[in-house]
């Protein structure tokens, strides 16, 4: 009998549905917590680990410190939720770690000029936290170079294949234009200069998607309204002038599909690798940037 799919989706797909799995067990264990914060940091570990066997072995995982030697640098010393770094070139600093944890653990020091990219992760998306990882991410314009070292100078800021991203494990809002309206939370990453690799947000599991991921893009054009040029059922953020003079960027929710969690996470090797913009091709119908080759497909999250 003739196979009806290729080898491969159903185990991938439970991957998937292990860091969903792992993620509902944290909301029910901490479901009579006061205040109700077990299961984010459950999901921030859970994925480390996800990362940690997915990515290739150059890069190593940890959540800790980005440090410099930027004496000019008056930030704090900020805790990151996933930093992914060289771990065949880079030294560890230090480890912080407690008496209960295991060697694996902790919480590490990795110099600025060998972090990859940062992920923040959030139990769920929602306009309250996509404007905290926002905030939260933009901080990294701290570590970026402001004008080209001098010859022969040691490197003290994130080097340009950095990329940095966001993980929502599921959302929760009421409707359509909350969803909108949190998708507008990312807006500032294409509002300021000097931009910053901000590759998108996944989101694992949606409302009425229990089964399938979406992910994030932008798209820039000269129009206020794309609801013309964009497929049908779209999610869209309301316009915003973006850093590029004369121009409106728009945040973009691509379709839950059963194939939008591999895309992102592989999508995210080849931007850690520093291949992003060979998968990246002008909109053919806006003239902006930052469309997939095959486009958006997009579906309705909610009901009509």
């Amino acid at each position: 009998m003739p196979q009806s799919e290729h080898v491969g989706p159903t185990a991938l797909d439970a991957e998937r549905s292990k860091l969903l799995a792992d993620y509902d067990t944290a909301v029910k264990q901490g479901a009579d917590d006061p205040i109700k914060t077990a299961h984010g940091v459950s999901c921030e570990a859970h994925f480390r680990t996800f990362l940690e066997q997915f990515l290739p072995k150059k890069y190593g995982v940890t959540k800790g410190y980005i440090i410099t030697p930027n004496l000019d640098y008056a930030g704090p010393l900020e805790e990151w939720d996933v930093i992914i770094y060289d771990s065949q070139e880079s030294p560890v600093l230090f480890v912080r770690r407690t008496k209960e944890e295991s060697l694996s653990a902790g919480e590490r020091g990795i110099p600025v000029e060998f972090v990859r990219g940062v992920i923040e992760v959030k139990a769920t998306f929602n306009k309250a936290m996509a404007t905290q990882v926002t905030r939260k991410l933009l901080k990294l314009r701290s570590f970026q170079a402001t004008k080209p070292p001098y010859p022969g100078a040691r490197p003290s800021s994130l080097p340009s294949e950095f990329r940095a991203a966001a993980v929502f494990f599921e959302t929760k809002v009421s409707d359509a234009k909350e969803y909108a309206d949190a998708l507008g939370a990312l807006a500032p990453f294409w509002q300021k200069d000097p931009f910053m690799q901000f590759i998108g947000a996944l989101i694992i599991r949606g409302q009425r998607h229990p089964n399938w991921s979406a992910s994030t893009s932008y798209m820039m054009s000269g129009m206020e309204d794309i609801s013309g040029v964009v497929n049908d059922g779209c999610d869209v953020s309301a316009a915003f002038p973006s850093f590029v003079e004369d121009t409106f960027t728009h945040v973009v929710s691509g379709d839950f599909g059963p194939n939008e969690f591999w895309r992102f996470m592989i999508d995210l090797v080849h931007s850690l690798n520093g291949h992003d913009h060979e998968y990246c091709l002008p909109t053919t119908l806006t003239g902006g940037y930052g469309a997939r080759k095959d486009g958006y497909r997009c579906s309705h999250l909610f009901a009509s």
